[in-house]
């Protein structure tokens, strides 16, 4: 239920950001992708400030389990024009830290750290290049000196939370499998930055990731 409402807080959210593009230009056709795949995590620093202690400076070590439940994904909805598209795109990732301090005893993102963004693509016929920008939903679960964080928070009560700015850059390649259907293979670098949330304060971190997606899409 978690990642269902999820991705419905997250659609909802993508699509108050598409409004802003209203050209309607000739010739537009529409395509929808899915895609699995893999992330690459870096670690990075985590920096905790809750009232009433010291600041938690943390050298994360991250992990993504993209293949257990809720599972890595990207869903992206395309309107082309001319070799030149706009697309709609959520990216469910995940991240939990492996190394947290004796203070911190849970912190993760496994219900979301979704990145949702705004993208132009260019069609170059074997290579399809896209650049964009957007914002992370984050839906957070730490426990840090023995408090944990309340889920029920966040948008419509569901402990989703726009967290922070996102950019992306990527290339990738199609395969026909006649006029509607094709095969599909995205590589992609994320930046990010957000805060979270933890009891009496937040986490501060920056995120640097890559993402190999494998997926179909058809034409419509």
């Amino acid at each position: 239920m978690s990642l269902i409402r999820g991705s419905v807080a997250a659609i909802a959210l993508a699509l108050s950001i598409c409004a802003v593009t209203s050209a309607q230009p000739a010739r537009a056709a529409w395509s929808f992708e899915i895609y699995r795949g893999v992330p690459w995590v870096p670690d990075r620093n985590v920096r905790i400030s809750q009232a009433g202690f010291p600041d938690l400076e943390i050298d994360a070590r991250m992990r993504s389990e993209p293949h257990k439940m809720p599972f890595y994904y990207d869903l992206r909805l395309i309107r082309w024009s001319d070799g030149r598209g706009w697309a709609l795109d959520f990216l469910h990732h995940k991240l939990i830290m492996d190394n947290p301090p004796p203070e911190v005893q849970d912190f993760q993102f496994t219900h979301g750290y979704n990145m949702v963004s705004l993208q132009r693509l260019w069609d170059l016929d074997d290579v399809t290049l896209m650049a964009g920008a957007g914002v992370v939903l984050t839906h957070t679960e730490n426990t840090v000196r023995g408090l944990e964080f309340d889920q029920h928070q966040g948008l419509f009560g569901w402990g989703y939370y726009v967290s922070g700015p996102l950019a992306v850059v990527g290339a990738g390649r199609r395969l026909d499998l006649g006029d509607r259907f094709y095969l599909s293979g995205d590589v992609r670098a994320s930046w990010s930055h957000i805060r979270a949330d933890v009891v009496g304060g937040d986490a501060a971190m920056t995120d640097w990731g890559l993402h190999f997606l494998a997926g179909a899409g058809v034409r419509f």
